[in-house]
Parts: C-alpha cells; structure tokens; sequence
C-alpha cells in the first residue's frame, strides 16, 4: 500500500529524446540547484543491430560548476553504475545511475562504439529529487 506523496517532491526532465540512436549521444544539462539528489534513467528499446562486445553504448556522467567546462564523473560520486548496452538482454529494459556529487549541472553521454546501422531506441529521463522548497510544481 502506498501512502507517501512522491509527486510532489520529484521533477522529471527528459535529456535524451526517444529516437534510435547510431551515434554519440550527449544529454541536455539539468541544472540542480534547488534539488539535493538526481537520478538519471536510460530507457533501451530493441537493438536493430547486433550488441556485442564491439558493437555498444557506454555511459558516462559529466559535472560542471557552471555548464559549460564538463569534466567525466569519478566512480565515488556515482549511485550503481552507468550502463553498458552491449548485448541483446538489454533490449527493453531501464538502466538508473544516481548522482551525489556537488557540481550544479550533470549531463549524461551515451558513446557508440563499432558499426551501427540500424541502431538502438534510446531515452533518457533525469528525476530531480529532496527539494529545498515544496511542493514542486
């Protein structure tokens, strides 16, 4: 049974439009100040291209203290692990990587690896989260 109120404390913003994907991909920057906590999920649709150690997307957190110098995400500010889409059992799945860095701006970049030439659905979903001030409207 749920009974706690989590729409009013989250905001979702889309980084990565749907499409299919053949290419190095880079989120838009989500700004978090106001928020303590973002989360950052990567939705795969089914491979038109064979996945494989050599065929593949991987991700990538950057911070920034103003937006515009990007430096990559060390491991010990990251919550699981950024995605590896490199084989067929990701098809349809959501892949999450938290953030508990404190730069104010986090992006996210998917890097094509190999030939791709049908390529992958992907989205990706950033969830602001632990507002200073709510409810977030």
């Amino acid at each position: 049974m749920t009974t706690r109120d989590q729409h009013s404390n989250i905001k979702p913003q889309l980084v990565v439009a749907p499409g299919t994907k053949s290419a190095t991909v880079t989120s838009s920057a989500v700004d978090t100040q106001g928020y303590e906590s973002v989360e950052f999920l990567t939705s795969i649709g089914a491979a038109g291209d064979t996945l494989s150690g050599t065929v593949l997307f991987t991700q990538k957190l950057q911070d920034s203290p103003d937006g515009s110098t990007w430096t990559d995400v060390s491991s010990t500010y990251l919550l699981g692990s950024p995605a590896v889409i490199n084989a067929p059992s990701f098809n349809s799945t959501v892949q999450s990587v938290g953030y508990v860095g404190s730069a104010r701006y986090v992006r996210t970049v998917l890097t094509a690896t190999g030939t791709m030439s049908s390529g992958t659905p992907i989205a990706v979903n950033a969830i602001l989260g632990h507002p200073h001030i709510r409810p977030v409207v």
